[in-house]
C-alpha cells in the first residue's frame, strides 16, 4: 500500500531550526489540518493539498493578522517591527483627500484644475497653501516602511497589545522564555511522512499561540474550551506531541538543520522526558483576555485525538493507493432520505 505521493516534495527526516514558512508548507508530508481536513473527506484533504494542481492560497486578513501577531508574541516587539510598519491613520477633518478636494483647492486659490494628483498637489504647494493633503501623509508612513509589511493602525496597535497582555498574564509571563521560534519537524508516524510546526519549542513544552473571536459572547472559558473542540484542536496537539518526541530522537541522531540553537540547550531537549502542550489562547476583538491550557497524553481527549489521527491515515493510504495525485473521488453510496437527518429546528 502506497504511503506518499510518486511526486512531490518531502524534507529530509529532522528538526529545522529558522526555517520559512513558505518552505514549511511547501512539503507534501502530512500537517494537522491535512488530517482534519481528512476526518471531514478525503476530497477536503486532495482539494487543499499540494498535490492539487488547481489549489491557490489565499493571503485572507485573519492570515496577516495570524502572522503578525505571532512575530510579535513568539520573537518580541523589536522583530515585530522590524518586519512590520503602520498603514497612515484615517485622514482627519478638513484635509485635502480626493482629486474633487484638490480640484477645488486649486480653484480656490486661482490655479489651474487640470492634471492628475501629484500636479495638483505640487501646484497647491507651489502657491504656498498649507492645508494637509492626507496623500502627502500616506506618502510619508510608506517612504518610512520601506519594504516592512504595513498593517492598519488599529491592527498593528492590537498586535502589540496582545503581545504586552501576555506577558502580563503572570500565568503566563515565561510561556515564549527560554525556547526557540517556528521549529518545524517532519517525521514519520504511523507509516507516512508528516510534520509539524511549533510555534514555540522549550525543553519541557511545546507552546502554540491561538486568537480566538467571542462572537457568542460566552464566558472566556467556555469560549476557549468551545474554540478547541469546533476547530478540532486536540488532534493537532497528540501529531505535535508525537513530533516532540521524534524531535527528541533527531537531537540525539544530530539530523538538526538550519539556524541551530547551542549544544546545551538540544541536550536538555533531547534529555526531557517529561513534555506537554500548551495552548495560549488570546481573545482578537474586545478586551484582550488570555488563558493558557495545557494538553498531555493523561488527558482522556488524547486518545480520541490520536483515533482520529489513525482514522485519518487509514483513509491517506487507502485513496492515495488508488488515486497517487489524481483527483481524489469519492463513490459514495445513495442514501433513503431520513428525518433523523434533519436538524431539530427544522419544521418547529
Amino acid at each position: 500500500m502506497r504511503t506518499r505521493f510518486s511526486k512531490g516534495y518531502y524534507h529530509e527526516p529532522g528538526i529545522y531550526f529558522g526555517m520559512p514558512f513558505d518552505e514549511y508548507i511547501s512539503d507534501w508530508a502530512l500537517g494537522s489540518s491535512d488530517l482534519i481536513n481528512l476526518e471531514i473527506s478525503p476530497s477536503t484533504y486532495y482539494w487543499n493539498s499540494n498535490a492539487n494542481p488547481l489549489r491557490t492560497e489565499r493571503e485572507t486578513p485573519s492570515l496577516r493578522y495570524g502572522r503578525a501577531i505571532h512575530k510579535a508574541v513568539l520573537e518580541g516587539e523589536e522583530a515585530f517591527k522590524a518586519e512590520y510598519a503602520m498603514k497612515a491613520p484615517p485622514p482627519e477633518p478638513g484635509m485635502l483627500v480626493s482629486l474633487e478636494d484638490l480640484r477645488a483647492k486649486c480653484e480656490e486659490l486661482g490655479l489651474p484644475k487640470s492634471g492628475n494628483k501629484a500636479a495638483l498637489i505640487r501646484r497647491i504647494r507651489e502657491a504656498g497653501d498649507t492645508t494637509p493633503i492626507y496623500q502627502e501623509i500616506v506618502d510619508k508612513y510608506e517612504k518610512e516602511a520601506g519594504n516592512r509589511i504595513m498593517l492598519d493602525p488599529d491592527i498593528y496597535s492590537e498586535v502589540l497589545m496582545a503581545s504586552k497582555v501576555i506577558r502580563m498574564n503572570p500565568h503566563l509571563t515565561n510561556a515564549f522564555r527560554s525556547g526557540y521560534p517556528e521549529v518545524s519537524v517532519f517525521f514519520e508516524h504511523l507509516g507516512v511522512p508528516m510534520r509539524a510546526r511549533f510555534d514555540y519549542l522549550k525543553p519541557r513544552a511545546v507552546v502554540d499561540l491561538k486568537s480566538i473571536r467571542n462572537h457568542l459572547r460566552m464566558p472566556w472559558p467556555v469560549a476557549v474550551a468551545n474554540a478547541i473542540a469546533r476547530h478540532n484542536y486536540p488532534v493537532q496537539a497528540a501529531l505535535y506531541l508525537a513530533a516532540r518526541a521524534a524531535a527528541a530522537k533527531f537531537i540525539a541522531e544530530g539530523r538538526v538543520y538550519g539556524e541551530v540553537p547551542p549544544d546545551q540547550w538540544l541536550e536538555a531537549v533531547a534529555k526531557e522526558q517529561n513534555f506537554c502542550f500548551v495552548w495560549v489562547f488570546y481573545q482578537a476583538e474586545g478586551a484582550p483576555i488570555t488563558k493558557g491550557v495545557i494538553f498531555d497524553e493523561k488527558c482522556e481527549e488524547f486518545l480520541v485525538a490520536n483515533q482520529k489521527i489513525i482514522n485519518a491515515v487509514e483513509l491517506y493510504k487507502k485513496y492515495i493507493s488508488e488515486f497517487d495525485t489524481d483527483l481524489w473521488i469519492e463513490a459514495s453510496e445513495i442514501d433513503h432520505f431520513s428525518s433523523l437527518s434533519m436538524p431539530m429546528w427544522w419544521g418547529q
